[in-house]
């Protein structure tokens, strides 16, 4: 009868585990998501930035190309 009760006991304690574990995957799954939504809008702003400097480089490019 012991023995028995020390089974279920350690049945309870893997499946508390096990549980642990998938909560503590998923907390890390989204804080992964946030950051990743982050970093893709700081690459967002970057490129419209890059952007910018690029019509403005050919905007010059071509103001003195129609002085020459």
């Amino acid at each position: 009868m012991v023995l028995l009760n020390d089974i279920n006991w350690f049945a309870a304690a893997t499946v508390a585990l096990g549980l642990l574990f998938i909560v503590l995957n998923l907390i890390q799954f989204f804080q992964n998501k946030r950051l990743i939504d982050r970093a893709s809008g700081r690459m967002e702003r970057i490129q419209r930035k890059i952007d910018a400097l690029d019509e403005n480089i050919q905007r010059s490019i071509t103001e003195i190309n129609k002085k020459k």
